[in-house]
């Protein structure tokens, strides 16, 4: 599933991007290079 997004990572939390989902399941934005 992260793969569709330009991210090759089983899990859905790769180190450089950072996913908004609301609470349908709907990607509402991406964060490219956060620095957490």
């Amino acid at each position: 599933m992260g793969s569709a997004y330009g991210v090759n990572q089983y899990f859905f939390f790769p180190s450089r991007k950072t996913f908004l989902i609301n609470e349908k399941g709907i990607l509402v934005h991406i964060f490219d290079e956060v620095n957490l």
